[in-house]
């Protein structure tokens, strides 16, 4: 699904909160979607609600598509082929950047996944680190921190790990501590012998299975936002830094 943005603009402003056939002509003909974006995210209210909701679906299946592979990288799984990477007209279905190159966040979420050291959680709550380079990876150290939907910290864990070259190093099992609320936070920092960070993955579980639908009562964030700009010949470089100045957890920042 692509961003607010991007659907308003292909289709005439009376057909942007009614799912007809202007929706199917840019093939968004699996109506059954919305029912499973629904149970997991909550109901549909409109259509901002709607692409907010299917961007967080999207970010998590494509990461899982790439992490999963990963999670049996070679045995037996060696690749991964995807329909498709970008439309050749306006479309709202199986892409993960649209067809004027904006990304989308099934982008991110593949190259969340894709990144040459990545640290994952398993459907299980299995904590693996996925070393794509071809360089064995020594004294790693994971730390893996655990949060309320009211953004306080329930539990942390901490573990160290070896990756072999071109394989997945399972690390360990989370603890789940005792009282977390039902929809809560995974954070999963990997840095290497020195400390430096090599990779961070986020993720939001429900203990009940799929029912993600306490997400809606997180609260507003008015984010603090902060860019240089640097050129060089022909090209201009920005460098923006988001900063969450509240106790809140500022989910999937656009």
């Amino acid at each position: 699904i692509p961003t607010l943005e991007a659907v308003h603009a292909m289709m005439p402003q009376s057909d942007w909160e009614t799912f007809n056939d202007d929706w199917t002509e840019h093939d968004m003909c699996q109506f059954n979607y919305l029912t499973a974006l629904a149970d997991r995210y909550g109901p549909i209210v409109d259509t901002a609600d709607f692409v907010r909701k299917a961007q967080l679906a999207d970010y998590e299946t494509y990461r899982a598509i790439f992490e999963g592979r990963s999670s049996q990288m070679l045995n037996p799984y060696t690749g991964i082929m995807i329909w498709m990477s970008n439309p050749a007209q306006p479309s709202l279905v199986w892409q993960i950047y649209s067809y004027d190159l904006e990304p989308n966040s099934s982008y991110f979420g593949t190259k969340h996944a894709c990144e040459r050291v990545h640290i994952q959680m398993t459907p299980t709550g299995h904590v693996q680190v996925i070393n794509n380079t071809i360089h064995a990876l020594r004294g790693l150290q994971v730390k893996i921190a655990i949060y309320n939907l009211n953004g306080t910290r329930a539990s942390q864990q901490k573990a160290s790990v070896n990756a072999a070259p071109t394989a997945a190093a399972d690390v360990c099992d989370i603890a789940w501590p005792a009282g977390i609320s039902s929809v809560h936070f995974v954070k999963l920092t990997l840095a290497d012998a020195r400390g430096d960070d090599l990779s961070r993955n986020f993720y939001w579980r429900s203990a009940a299975g799929t029912d993600c639908r306490a997400l809606q009562a997180l609260p507003p964030v008015s984010l603090i936002v902060r860019s240089t700009r640097k050129d060089s010949a022909e090209r201009c470089g920005l460098r923006v830094r988001l900063t969450n100045p509240t106790h809140t957890v500022a989910l999937l920042a656009h």
